[in-house]
C-alpha cells in the first residue's frame, strides 16, 4: 500500500492532549451522573399524611410524581437522593471549573485542529443523549482516527466546510426531543445562526457558511422509515444515501477530539476500517465527480495506512458488513 503522509503529534503536546481528554471524559461522566438527580424530592402533606414528591422540569413542563407516604422506605429514598444529589452537584461544579481552564489551555497551546462548529454541534448532540443514534461520517471522522493514533493528516485531504451526520433510522427513537424544534433546535444551541436551506431541506447552514447535512440509509422499496428524527414542521429532514447500511452495521468508534478554539466533544463515528473501505468504494463510482473520487481515494488510503501503522490488531476481515470484494481491493493497494 502506498504510504500517505501523516505526522506524529510532538511529545510536548501529547501529554497535554491526553490530560485534556481525560478531564473531558471525567466531566462527561459527572454530567451524566448529575442528570440522574435532577428531580427535587420534597415532603408534602395531604389529608394529614406526608408524601414524598418528586418534581422535575422537562422542556419547561413541570412534572410531579408521588413516591408514596412517609415510611422508613421513603425516608431512606429521600436521604440517599439528597446525599447523592449534593455529591454529584459538587463534583460537576468542580470539574466544570477545571474544564473551563483546560479549554483556555487547549486554545493557547493549539492542541486541536477540529473545526469549532463540529465540536460545538457534537457536544449538543451528546448532551441530548443522541451520540449513538446520530454519528459523524465524512471527512470530519478522520479527526477521531488521527487523534486516537496521535497523528495529524495532511491539510489537503482534511479541508471541508460541512459536517455529515448519519442518523440510524432503523429503530424508533425512544427519547423525547429535548427541544421544541427537534434536531434543528439542538444544533442551534451550538450556534443560533444555523438555519434551514430552502433548496436543500436536509442541510443547515450558519452565518459563516458552515453546513450540517443529515443523512439516513435508503431502506429500499419499503420506504417505511421516518424522514425526520422527530416529526416536526420546524425541523429539517434527512437525505437518503446508498449503502449507508454498511456504515450503520459496522462497529462504532468513539474519541474525544479538540477544536482549534479549544472546545472538546466526544466524536462517535464508524470504525476506521469501515471508513477506509467505504471511501475506497466511493472512489470507484463512475457517476461521482472526478475531483471527489480522487479525494475519496486519498482519504481511503490515508486512513487504511493509519490502521496498518498504528492499529495493526484491527483486521479488515472483521468488517463483514462491507462486501469481501472491497476488502480484497483494499488488501491489494
Amino acid at each position: 500500500m502506498k504510504k500517505t503522509a501523516f505526522q506524529e503529534v510532538p511529545e510536548d503536546k501529547l501529554k497535554q492532549i491526553i490530560d485534556a481528554q481525560q478531564l473531558y471524559a471525567s466531566y462527561r461522566s459527572a454530567f451524566e451522573e448529575a442528570k440522574k438527580y435532577q428531580a427535587r424530592l420534597t415532603w408534602e402533606q395531604s389529608g394529614g399524611t406526608d408524601y414524598l414528591i418528586s418534581t422535575r422540569h422537562d422542556r419547561g413542563v413541570r412534572q410531579r410524581k408521588s413516591l408514596g407516604p412517609r415510611s422508613d422506605k421513603t425516608e431512606e429514598i429521600h436521604r440517599i437522593h439528597t446525599e447523592r444529589s449534593e455529591a454529584s452537584r459538587q463534583r460537576l461544579s468542580s470539574l466544570t471549573a477545571k474544564l473551563d481552564k483546560q479549554l483556555k489551555i487547549n486554545r493557547a497551546l493549539r492542541l486541536g485542529d477540529v473545526p469549532p462548529p463540529v465540536t460545538k454541534v457534537l457536544a449538543q448532540i451528546e448532551a441530548a443523549g443522541l451520540a449513538r443514534k446520530i454519528i459523524t461520517i465524512g471527512t470530519n471522522a478522520m479527526y477521531a482516527y488521527a487523534t486516537a493514533a496521535s497523528v495529524t493528516f495532511a491539510d489537503a485531504i482534511m479541508a471541508t466546510q460541512d459536517l455529515d451526520l448519519l442518523w440510524d433510522s432503523r429503530s424508533t427513537l425512544k427519547i423525547v426531543s429535548p427541544d421544541p424544534k427537534g434536531l434543528l433546535g439542538i444544533i442551534q444551541r451550538a450556534d443560533t445562526s444555523f438555519g434551514k436551506m430552502e433548496d436543500r431541506p436536509f442541510t443547515l447552514m450558519n452565518n459563516d457558511g458552515y453546513q450540517v447535512d443529515l443523512i439516513k440509509r435508503n431502506e429500499g422499496y419499503q420506504n417505511s422509515e421516518p424522514g425526520q428524527v422527530w416529526a416536526n414542521a420546524e425541523d429539517f429532514w434527512a437525505v437518503k444515501v446508498h449503502n449507508m447500511d454498511w456504515l450503520l452495521s459496522a462497529p462504532k468508534f468513539e474519541q474525544v477530539v479538540i477544536s482549534s478554539s479549544g472546545d472538546m466533544a466526544t466524536m462517535t463515528t464508524v470504525d476506521p476500517r469501515a471508513f477506509g473501505l467505504f471511501k475506497l468504494w466511493l472512489s470507484e463510482q463512475s457517476d461521482r465527480e472526478a475531483g471527489k473520487r480522487r479525494r475519496d481515494y486519498l482519504q481511503a488510503t490515508a486512513v487504511l495506512n493509519l490502521v496498518e501503522a498504528w492499529m495493526p490488531h484491527l483486521s479488515l476481515d472483521d468488517i463483514k458488513p462491507i462486501p469481501e470484494w472491497i476488502r480484497a481491493r483494499a488488501r491489494d493497494l
